[in-house]
């Protein structure tokens, strides 16, 4: 995804990363893939920190503690795409 590419670009120039992990997940854009599960966004501008969870009633907990939902477009509230857990 474009959008999280580009923040790991961001973090990359700006902080002291030492090496790169590779991809850690992939993401189903759009639900319909049989056996995904959402993957949901947060941000806390508190802590200035994204959180990303595939648990719905942690989210639930979350977004209502400080935590910001940050969906992609065309998707439910707070999702950013869909995995398989």
């Amino acid at each position: 995804m474009l959008i999280i590419s580009n923040e790991y670009n961001i973090v990359r120039a700006n902080t002291a990363f030492a090496s790169d992990e590779g991809i850690t997940v992939s993401i189903v854009p759009r639900y319909g893939v049989p056996g995904a599960v959402p993957l949901y966004r947060l941000y806390n501008p508190g802590v200035r920190s994204h959180l990303w969870k595939i648990d719905s009633d942690e989210f639930n907990v979350l977004s209502q503690n400080g935590w910001t939902p940050e969906g992609q477009l065309g998707n439910a509230l707070g999702v950013n795409g869909y995995v398989f857990p």
